[in-house]
């Protein structure tokens, strides 16, 4: 036996010593000495960071230890804590091992045993069972999906061949969409949302309904994943100098491209249903379908803020396609798309970069996307053309999306020329194979750019392997590259470009201080709302020590009446996944504290606010249901929503009635306008707080969206062997737009109005200075 220091003798030292004498086995020497750990992790690590050690160390009873202590003090929100924590890891990662599965599902396993034994509540319960659900049904059906993606031949083509066929079928799916939208053109009168109504049968489900919009945007959607799986395993492709002869290539009859459609659609609605459990709050539980077979349904927890997403895409989508509409210059339009003619026949389809761009009538055929521009210029923040960064602006962006989108059109003239449906030889002309520097030296000469600059604009527009998540995807990087030197020309990748998500990417890639958005957005709404008769707004910038003990700035405090209002303005990015509506609902959140905690300011330091204020205010402070708590954002996904008794809208909506409370629906079919609907939101001449709360709840600006979304249960294809997975969705049942057109031309019907004659809305303002105002 060791003799030992009694004066300095430790644990660890003794068991050392037991084991190297044999009196204490492996597996009690490595219990023990991690409990010894524990110990010093006490007030060292937090909880979520003790379970992800013990995960690490295999120490399955710890992790389950873990996994209820986070749950009693968490009882509502333990599923939210493992996800986001990453304590419970994505069971389709790249790196998740079987081992990670088998890991997993003991751990939940024993936590739901032991938490029943417990009596934990039921919710506690629950939420254990649908981690072990969610972990279960992802994995199995994940490796199935991922053995078919390898199994399939399709596969074996080289890089270029598979991404030019799955260009050529996007491009073939977009014609047939256009023909399917020119067909609807026929009707009495459009809204240009058409294409958005779920009334297509979905394949293999013929009883569930999808739109073109959603069904082509969706196809986009899963190819984007298949094309980020292609980059990965043919990366070596990607350093050769030429492609080889492709022949007279093309998707179709082969059976493995469709089971490759197949197995990308189900693999991108798993991710998104991921997406969804992880970071949207939806839940799942395990029910029998008709054929009395288990499925795993996932479905929101609530819908309220499920809707609220789904209506705010429609809104951007009505808007962004109406004000096309409003700014097309129709005859500017027509002379573009005869220079665009003219250009596309002095093109070789067989060697198009012998083609040299005639700057004159170049110029003229940028009118085909000008009002695309000018949407785009008019909603986006002022503050993005100010900023510039490695050499490079908001306008350069611009530039180089008009002439991709220009040069596209022109080259998909000429390939229309020489296509045939019925001729499969003919679908190589679609989407050709091109070199970056011929679209470099076009650029160059048709802009003036410095070759330099114009290098790393085109690179913002090219999608490469070394490309991050954040960094963009075929929806902002249309360039698909096919090896060192050459992409493929996709117009219908080009054509679908978001520029805003371009633009916002690039933003974020270089880490650009957006605060001075936040500032301006602030002021422009203080500026606004002050203007209205009836409404007072402080204006004067003041801090003070509150009654908390910290310091207080109000961004925005005024009167209505006899009302108080509390407003928070909250400038954000647009969100485009899961994981993004999360963070700036995590902002939005802290303006609904904030806007509590000066509701509490104004309980107790009601004096100090008024000595502040350059605005009239009574001696008395406001009763809590006589102040109107506001948290004000410049993007449409929470407007409607109530946090915590706090509501929730955007800009526009705001806006919408208090300066601008006309509402016109008008046609403009003919040269004479006709006057569809006229309506003024302020009933009695003047804004009113019982009207205004009411319309908050359900503002024009959202119309008739929610009661056009229908509720439905879509299923996911099921290879053989996998799970049944199914999710609750919504679907765009009925043109919200055209129900509202439909109601309200009855009441106006073929009327006739003049620019000077009264408008019919009752507001006593002539026609002229209501009827350019829209809805959104």
């Amino acid at each position: 036996m060791e003799e030992f220091d009694l004066d300095n003798i430790t644990p660890e030292m003794v068991l050392e010593n037991m084991k190297k004498n044999g009196e204490i086995d492996e597996e009690s020497y490595t219990e023990v000495k991690f409990q010894f750990e524990d110990i010093e992790d006490v007030g060292v690590l937090n909880d979520y960071q003790i379970f992800e050690k013990a995960y690490k160390n295999n120490r399955i009873h710890k992790c389950v230890e873990m996994v209820l202590k986070i749950a009693l003090e968490n009882s509502n929100n333990l599923k939210k804590c493992m996800l986001r924590s990453n304590c419970l890891k994505n069971p389709m990662g790249m790196k998740y091992t079987e081992t990670d599965y088998k890991k997993t599902m003991q751990i939940m396993i024993n936590a739901f045993k032991k938490a029943e034994e417990m009596k934990f509540e039921n919710q506690i319960v629950s939420q254990i069972g649908e981690m072990l659900l969610y972990t279960h049904c992802f994995y199995h059906n994940s490796q199935t999906n991922t053995q078919k993606l390898e199994m399939n031949t399709f596969s074996q083509y080289s890089l270029s061949k598979q991404l030019r066929m799955i260009c050529i079928f996007i491009q073939d799916q977009s014609r047939l969409m256009k023909e399917e939208l020119y067909k609807s053109r026929k009707k009495s009168f459009r809204t240009g949302m058409e294409m958005n109504i779920a009334n297509r049968p979905v394949d293999h489900f013929p009883q569930e309904k999808i739109s073109f919009s959603d069904n082509y945007e969706g196809m986009l959607e899963y190819f984007n994943t298949i094309i980020h799986f292609v980059y990965y395993s043919k990366k070596k492709d990607l350093k050769k100098n030429d492609i080889g002869e492709h022949g007279d290539i093309h998707p179709f009859g082969i059976p493995e491209f469709e089971q490759l459609t197949y197995i990308a659609q189900q693999r991108r609605m798993y991710e998104l249903l991921e997406e969804k459990f992880r970071y949207g709050e939806w839940g799942v539980e395990l029910v029998h379908n008709q054929n009395n077979q288990n499925v795993y349904l996932f479905k929101p927890e609530r819908k309220d803020k499920f809707k609220s997403h789904i209506t705010a895409s429609i809104r951007r989508e009505y808007q962004y396609k109406s004000n096309i509409t409003r700014y097309a210059n129709f005859q500017k339009v027509e002379r573009a798309m005869v220079a665009v003619e003219k250009l596309a026949l002095q093109i070789e389809i067989d060697n198009i970069e012998k083609f040299k761009v005639d700057r004159r009538l170049y110029k003229e055929a940028t009118e085909v996307v000008s009002s695309l521009i000018t949407v785009y210029r008019d909603l986006t923040k002022k503050y993005y053309f100010q900023c510039k960064f490695d050499g490079i602006t908001v306008d350069d962006l611009i530039n180089m999306y008009e002439f991709l989108y220009t040069y596209s059109q022109i080259y998909m003239e000429s390939a229309s020329k020489h296509f045939n449906q019925d001729d499969y030889t003919t679908y190589k002309y679609i989407v050709p194979v091109v070199s970056l520097e011929y679209l470099l030296n076009e650029f160059v000469l048709l802009y003036g750019y410095e070759r330099n600059l114009a290098k790393k604009l085109l690179d913002n527009f090219v999608y490469h392997e070394h490309l991050k998540k954040e960094e963009g995807d075929i929806f902002s990087r249309p360039l698909l590259k096919v090896n060192k030197s050459q992409v493929l020309l996709c117009e219908s990748l080009i054509e679908q470009i978001n520029i805003e998500r371009n633009v916002e990417q690039w933003l974020k890639k270089y880490d650009v201080d957006l605060t001075p958005v936040g500032y301006q957005f602030e002021d422009k709404l203080r500026k606004k709302l002050g203007s209205i008769n009836g409404i007072e707004v402080n204006t004067n910038k003041f801090t003070f020590n509150a009654y908390d003990g910290k310091d207080v700035e109000f961004d925005f405090i005024g009167t209505f009446d006899d009302y108080l209002l509390l407003f928070e303005f909250k400038s954000v990015l647009i969100p485009y996944d899961e994981s993004e509506v999360l963070k700036r609902e995590g902002v939005i959140k802290e303006g609904v504290e904030q806007i509590k905690r000066r509701c509490e300011i104004v309980k107790y330091d009601w004096d100090k606010i008024r000595e502040n204020v350059n605005i009239s205010l009574p001696e008395k402070t406001y009763p809590e249901d006589r102040i109107i708590k506001l948290v004000c954002t410049n993007v449409y996904d929470f407007t409607t929503l109530v946090i915590d008794g706090i509501m929730i809208t955007d800009e526009s909506t705001l806006l919408k009635y208090f300066t601008d409370p006309f509402v016109a629906i008008y046609s403009k079919e003919s040269r004479m306008t006709e006057v569809l609907s006229a309506e003024f939101l302020w009933k009695d001449g003047k804004p009113s707080v019982s009207e205004f709360v009411a319309y908050l709840k359900k503002p024009v600006t959202i119309g008739q969206i929610t009661e056009c979304l229908e509720d439905e249960i879509k299923t996911i294809p099921a290879f053989e062997d996998d799970y049944l997975i199914a999710f609750e969705d919504v679907c765009l049942s009925k043109d919200p737009f055209r129900e509202t057109i439909n109601q309200k031309r009855q009441i106006i019907k073929g009327k006739k109005i003049y620019p000077n004659d009264p408008c019919p809305c009752g507001s006593g303002k002539k026609y002229k200075n209501v009827v350019e105002n829209n809805i959104i």
